[in-house]
């Protein structure tokens, strides 16, 4: 996001309206000797387009207001906006914070251009924050300005307009603006490297992994060029991860290792934690369960007990264990989680649904799916959940005979947009 170049403009009609409202002076005293009453209003009421820079310096000389120091004042908040945006993209997420309290204090309603650009990058701010409520109110009050933004804001507006429909996993939507935001950037020749990656990440969300592995690739040459090692190893994963999916097995183990060499030496332990994971379970898909073992543990060992990272790699293990037929490791397992009380529902549902599951699946199992777990899953817009749930429960009440609850799960999955395999 460059704006620093871009946008320059003080709306001085508007400050000066402001300012001599607040100085409790009429359009007439204020104009004496500068101009004449009609062309103050005029100025006032926005219809000049281009005033005459002598005639604005004296009338806000007479409002005791700098006029050079309206030009700096809005370099700097530009200057702070692109490091704003910066900040979210870079996920440096204290400076984010110190930003958005920095801006959102400053009195942006005289500089039109400003105040769009800070309801813009709210919208980033608090896309970053998966704030849906909040992102969604940003972009409302963008709604009715819409036919008033230049190229460069309509971009930006496309742009995360498409984030929110992804971030409420509705990545078709989502898509849809995505694509509608490159090639409007084509057409203008705007560059933003950051839509390839979301482009390569939604992709990924929808398990399409071409066009995630083409997307990811073309991010990656830019982010290297700018030298943006966070962003490019975000690529990396993305890259990984769909190698993997269509069982590329050497190509995703060189990316993976890559990443493991890069995190460490920049001692991001975040990131080796999900690293040792991805390897773990890329041997576990090529059978390899001891290796997979192996990772998964090193996983652990990094990432924050009781996390979300921790229980869905504790979730590996004991699904290793479970392939290798070690039931009894993986129920103590399961059973370890479950003694701790204070969880997310999330994991005591996975946790109870997989003790459930290595205890024979029993008719109690396709009941919890019902009557718990679904509802959970569909409070909280799981589509992946609700469709392998759903697929299990409709398939053990169709092997016996019960055809009306078994349609009833496959209508639940195709109602969700999700596929019936």
């Amino acid at each position: 996001m460059e704006l620093t170049d871009k946008y320059q403009k003080v709306d001085y009609g508007k400050l000066i309206y402001l300012e001599r409202v607040k100085q409790r002076l009429t359009q007439n005293e204020l104009s004496r000797g500068v101009c004449s009453v009609p062309y103050l209003s005029k100025l006032e009421n926005q219809r000049i387009s281009d005033p005459n820079p002598e005639t604005v310096s004296l009338l806000l000389e007479k409002l005791k207001v700098d006029y050079r120091s309206q030009v700096s004042r809005v370099q700097e908040v530009l200057e702070d906006m692109e490091h704003w945006y910066s900040c979210i993209t870079s996920k440096n997420d204290s400076q984010m914070e110190s930003y958005y309290q920095k801006l959102e204090s400053l009195p942006l309603h005289y500089y039109p251009d400003l105040t769009i650009w800070f309801q813009l990058i709210a919208i980033r701010y608090f896309i970053r924050k998966h704030d849906t409520l909040q992102a969604e109110m940003s972009l409302q009050k963008l709604v009715a300005k819409e036919n008033k933004l230049d190229r460069y804001q309509t971009f930006y507006y496309l742009y995360f307009s498409g984030l929110i429909d992804c971030l409420k996993q509705h990545y078709k939507d989502g898509l849809l603006k995505l694509h509608e935001a490159e090639e409007f950037a084509k057409e203008q020749g705007i560059h933003e490297s950051e839509l390839l990656y979301h482009l390569a990440l939604t992709y990924s969300h929808i398990s399409h992994s071409s066009l995630a592995i083409y997307y990811s690739q073309s991010a990656k040459r830019y982010f290297d060029q700018t030298m943006n090692i966070h962003r490019g190893v975000d690529c990396q994963v993305i890259l990984g991860i769909n190698f993997l999916r269509i069982k590329r097995y050497d190509s995703a183990e060189k990316v993976f290792k890559d990443i493991l060499r890069i995190s460490q030496s920049i001692n991001d332990t975040q990131l080796v934690g999900k690293t040792y994971h991805n390897l773990g379970f890329l041997y576990a898909e090529k059978g390899e369960l001891e290796a997979a073992l192996s990772y998964y543990y090193k996983a652990l060992e990094i990432k924050k007990e009781y996390s979300k990272g921790y229980y869905s790699t504790v979730l590996r293990v004991i699904h290793a264990h479970q392939q290798r037929g070690e039931t009894g490791q993986a129920m103590a397992w399961v059973d370890e989680v479950l003694e701790n009380d204070d969880h997310e529902p999330d994991t005591t549902i996975q946790f109870k649904l997989k003790k459930l599951e290595l205890a024979g699946e029993s008719d109690d199992y396709y009941q919890y799916i019902n009557d718990i777990a679904l509802p959970y899953f569909l409070k909280v817009n799981d589509k992946k959940s609700i469709s392998r749930y759903g697929q299990k429960a409709a398939l053990y009440y169709e092997e016996n005979f019960h055809y009306k609850k078994a349609n009833e799960f496959y209508k639940l999955i195709l109602n969700q947009g999700g596929e019936i395999s």
